[in-house]
């Protein structure tokens, strides 16, 4: 089995049902970003359990059909933004598309071309729900979000079937706190130093993830803790996002303050084991992004024993267990019909203060950790697949096999 380190033991026991052929749609599948992760870990998860999956990779594959590690995976054919979603729907004799990736870029009516129902993990992140999301969700049979804040949108919304499924945490992610010291002189980071880090996307303008904002806070800390230093684990050239260096230099920051991940590497991927080195490496992961429709690396920091500093809108709240979120400064509207918030520079350093003179205890971290492991494991989230969708559309069919899961 190609083992991509996202998924737990599913082995088939208990109910009988019937696997299922299962295309998901994704934009980035197979990718180091966060659909990619969800994208492997769902397929792989869902193929360990007897079903037959296969992937539709729109956006970044194109040429022919590849199999990888048993998963046939299609490219883009004609068409951006699942138009294509239907023609391989048919090709693969899928019984149901699950789309990762965001729903309000597909075309209008992208159920009604499709062969078999349609199921979406959908990313929601401000507040109310937009009407392009909200009423393609509508138009889907099984609407599902992966935070608790978007399931209140969507209710909210009059979205009556809609689920909640969390994200999955690869089991990439655990305390190793014994090894902190031995992991932080591997990233050449000296005992001393209190390390910031940032894991986050750079793209677009202005920053959702709030990266002026959290580079000039971590200045005003570093202005007083000469020791500190910012981490930034992300594209760090404007492609489609910020120059971060000169946002650094502009805020006073010079070079000995401010290191990053090798830019080829992190364009072709970083493994799960340098992430966790990475978390366990840092004294706080700081993301006080304007947005989250979850959060993966607040949650993967946090499994490590990192604490962390968030934004108190959208889903953060609620995955922000060990360490600060803080009250927003001011609203910002977006051009989809939602609110972001947005934290002060002023409330990013003051936080930054507080952890470096009050750290949470190694008890704390340690039960933050196997609090998080518990609730998102993979194992945990395909159960939850299993049960809300997979099941109630089988049951529609003939029952002829069994896929479940160990307790």
């Amino acid at each position: 089995m190609y083992n991509n380190g996202t998924t737990h033991d599913i082995i088939p026991v208990g109910e009988m049902v019937k696997p299922l052929r299962i295309l998901i749609s994704s934009n980035s599948a197979w990718a180091s970003t966060g659909y990619g992760v969800l994208c492997k870990g769902l397929a792989y998860g869902l193929k360990d359990m007897g079903h037959t999956v296969a992937v539709h990779g729109w956006y970044g594959l194109q040429g022919g059909v590849i199999n990888a590690g048993g998963i046939l995976t299609y490219p883009r054919l004609r068409h951006s933004f699942g138009g294509d979603t239907a023609v391989v729907a048919n090709h693969f004799q899928a019984d149901i598309v699950i789309s990762i990736q965001d729903v309000w870029i597909l075309p209008d009516d992208f159920a009604d071309t499709l062969p078999c129902p349609w199921a979406a993990w959908v990313t929601i992140d401000g507040y109310p729900l937009p009407k392009p999301i909200g009423e393609r969700m509508k138009s889907c049979r099984y609407p599902v979000a992966y935070s608790k804040f978007g399931l209140q949108m969507m209710e909210e919304y009059g979205i009556e079937n809609a689920q909640y499924i969390p994200l999955g945490l690869s089991n990439d992610y655990y305390p190793e706190l014994e090894k902190r010291d031995e992991l932080r002189r591997q990233l050449g980071v000296n005992d001393d130093t209190f390390v910031v880090t940032m894991v986050a996307a750079n793209k677009g303008y202005p920053s959702r993830k709030s990266y002026p904002e959290a580079i000039a806070g971590f200045a005003r800390f570093h202005e007083k803790h000469p020791n500190s230093m910012l981490y930034l684990h992300t594209d760090i050239k404007a492609g489609d996002g910020l120059e971060l260096l000169d946002i650094c230099t502009a805020c006073g920051l010079d070079h000995t303050a401010v290191k990053w991940t090798n830019q080829d590497s992190y364009l072709l991927g970083m493994d799960g084991e340098f992430m966790r080195q990475l978390y366990q490496a840092s004294d706080v992961l700081l993301n006080p992004a304007k947005s989250e429709g979850f959060g993966l690396p607040i949650v993967e920091a946090q499994a490590c024993g990192t604490p962390v500093i968030t934004n108190h809108h959208s889903a953060m709240p609620e995955v922000t267990r060990l360490g600060w979120c803080l009250k927003p400064l001011q609203q910002e509207y977006n051009p989809l019909g939602q609110w972001f918030s947005v934290a002060s520079i002023e409330d990013i350093a003051a936080a930054l203060e507080d952890i470096y003179k009050n750290p949470p205890s190694e008890q704390r971290r340690m039960q933050t950790s196997y609090d998080l492991i518990a609730e998102y494991n993979w194992q945990n989230v395909l159960r939850q697949w299993q049960e809300k969708v997979l099941t109630p559309l089988a049951e529609l069919k003939q029952p002829v096999n069994e896929v479940a899961y160990a307790d």
